[in-house]
Formats: structure tokens, C-alpha cells, sequence
């Protein structure tokens, strides 16, 4: 039998809540997806491709969430996800990096009027088009190192990203012109010193 404290009365009698007069559950909606499905999977990638971020791709209430997209990204169950899903952040570097003359070239926005109607210029937004372009830069650069990264980390790495190997000069050579610049600092030095 079934008690409930609040429906205890002064006697011993026990009353059980009317079920007729509870309110009837509501009914829940889908909610959002949980399985991987190729219509969810295409969605998301085109989204991201178009330059939107995974994250307000995921606020959408048709979406799944944030951490479900993560899981399927490196569950080693969905390959075919994971590709796709890094060809659309390639292509959306693309489409980050085509948006940086549009941002720069955009002078809209650069003057407002003052209460004479004199045009005064609005630093405001000049930053914010700074901001929004140099945001673009470092992502492309993050996402596609090689064609948007800075060439100073290129220039002083190997093939593929392997350490600078040196041909030019052999081992006794090298050791011969340390050797030279070594004895013309002690010649310095030693001048420096007679004075």
C-alpha cells in the first residue's frame, strides 16, 4: 500500500491521490537527433562550409547537440562523417578567407554624421571590421596551415614540416668557419684589451 505523508489524516484512515484528477503528462516532442544520419550529416557540413560555426549550427533545435556532433567525430564509428566533415572546414576556410576584401573594401559603415551634418569618422566600426577580418585570417590559418599560415613557420621547416637539413656547406667546413669567426673574436677581444 502506498502512503504519502500529505494525504495522511488525523485518522487511521489513508487516502491515495484520485488519479482522475491529475493532470495528464504533456506530451514530449522528438527532440533533438541522436543518430547520425546522412540528412543531419549534410546538413551540418554545408552549414559549416558556408562559413557558419559548429556552434550555432548546433544551437538550432533541429540540430543535435554540440557534444553529440563531437562524439560522432571521434567515436571511430563514423568515417564517413569525419571526412566530410573536414572537407567542409576546408572549404570553409576558403569561404573565410574570400570574406576578408569583401569585409576590407565594405566603407559603409566608416563615417556617421554629427549633429551638424558633418561626416565624422566612426572608429567603432573600424575596429570591429579589424576585429572580423583578423578573426577570418587566424582561422583560415589554423584550418588550412599550409596555404593560409604564416610563411616565416614555413620557410624555417623541412619537407613536410621536418627539420632543415643543410647541404650546401660539409661538417669540416662548418667547423672551420666557426673555427675563423672564433679566432677574429679573440683577436677583438684581445686588442680591446692591450688598449
Amino acid at each position: 500500500m502506498w502512503y504519502s505523508p500529505l494525504a495522511m489524516t488525523t485518522s487511521s484512515s489513508v487516502t491515495r491521490t484520485d488519479k482522475r484528477k491529475a493532470k495528464p503528462k504533456a506530451r514530449r516532442g522528438r527532440g533533438r537527433p541522436t543518430r547520425c544520419t546522412a540528412d543531419t550529416a549534410s546538413t551540418i557540413c554545408t552549414r559549416l562550409a558556408g562559413g557558419e560555426s559548429l556552434r550555432s549550427i548546433c544551437r538550432d533545435d533541429t540540430m543535435p547537440s554540440l557534444s553529440t556532433v563531437m562524439g560522432w567525430l571521434f567515436d571511430g564509428e563514423h568515417e564517413e562523417f569525419s571526412e566530410q566533415y573536414a572537407r567542409a572546414r576546408q572549404v570553409q576556410a576558403e569561404v573565410l578567407a574570400d570574406e576578408l576584401a569583401d569585409i576590407a573594401d565594405d566603407r559603409s559603415n566608416d563615417f556617421t554624421k554629427d549633429k551638424d551634418g558633418k561626416a565624422v569618422v566612426d572608429h567603432e566600426h573600424i575596429q570591429r571590421s579589424r576585429l572580423r577580418i583578423d578573426t577570418r585570417k587566424w582561422i583560415a590559418s589554423k584550418l588550412l596551415p599550409k596555404r593560409y599560415g604564416d610563411k616565416i613557420v614555413q620557410e624555417h621547416t623541412g619537407p613536410d614540416g621536418g627539420p632543415v637539413v643543410i647541404d650546401d656547406m660539409s661538417t669540416l667546413e662548418a667547423a672551420m668557419f666557426i673555427g675563423l669567426a672564433l679566432r677574429k673574436a679573440a683577436k677583438i677581444r684581445d686588442s680591446k684589451d692591450q688598449e
